[in-house]
């Protein structure tokens, strides 16, 4: 039996940031703050780190994957939750980012869409048994990915995974729960991860979401609540979006129902 081929879906937005923030010099000059940016030593960063996760999970081929150039603007999720990443619109983005990224679309396969971020093409691609051939592995450090079905590593710890369907449920419904402040949804005040797995202890797949939205009234909260909050937390999977259309189909308790 010939070799399965083993693609890499790379979180590129991931090593964009890291690679341009690396590349940048930061010294006090005669009372005044310089910052210095070296684009080809970013450029040799990213490439730098792409080859090593090529490498650690021994992949044929790779595909980077690239939130919307817009994504500042145009993401669906702002239509959902209009909070959300609103932390981190006063940060800009390193200067050696647009270089770096320029650099990646023009030397790899990219996979980029309107409104959508890297992740959700990540899970999207993993999800889908027809549009890249073979093997996948997720590469990406963001905890979100753990909502992956499949491969799974993160370059970071270098831990590997195979997620199931039931630990990628779990690891929504936990999400919706208890938040995310880096990207801006909050979901129930006061519930953190110790309270979220407390909450879903021992609790089916297919009773999660009422488990979900019983502890959201449980804090004067509505089911409306959380479905905004569990939108927002879904990492997208086929059918979630129609690669022609470009239409997305928001996250509703019974998309993927128990198998």
């Amino acid at each position: 039996m010939p070799k399965k081929i083993r693609t890499a879906l790379i979180d590129a937005d991931a090593y964009c940031y890291a690679a341009a923030f690396s590349a940048e010099s930061k010294y006090n000059f005669g009372g005044e703050d310089i910052v210095e940016v070296d684009e080809d030593a970013a450029i040799a960063k990213a490439e730098s780190l792409i080859a090593d996760s090529v490498a650690e999970v021994e992949a044929d081929e790779l595909i980077l994957c690239l939130s919307s150039p817009r994504s500042d603007v145009d993401l669906w999720r702002f239509e959902v939750l209009p909070s959300y990443k609103s932390n981190r619109k006063a940060k800009p983005k390193p200067e050696a980012y647009p270089a770096v990224r320029r650099h990646l679309e023009a030397t790899y396969d990219c996979y980029m869409e309107p409104r959508l971020e890297a992740d959700d093409i990540m899970t999207l691609l993993s999800s889908d048994p027809t549009m890249i051939p073979g093997i996948k592995v997720v590469v990406s450090q963001d905890k979100d990915l753990l909502q992956t079905i499949g491969r799974y590593y993160n370059p970071r710890t270098r831990e590997k995974r195979i997620i199931k369907a039931d630990e990628s449920n779990r690891w929504h419904m936990m999400q919706t729960l208890q938040g995310d402040t880096v990207d801006g949804y909050k979901g129930i005040p006061g519930i953190g991860p110790k309270k979220a797995e407390k909450i879903l202890e021992d609790v089916a797949w297919g009773d999660r979401w009422a488990a979900v939205v019983e502890a959201y009234e449980s804090k004067g909260l509505t089911e409306e609540d959380a479905l905004a909050q569990a939108r927002v937390a879904y990492m997208m999977q086929t059918p979630s979006y129609d690669w022609t259309t470009k239409e997305v189909t928001l996250w509703t308790p019974d998309l993927h129902p128990p198998k």
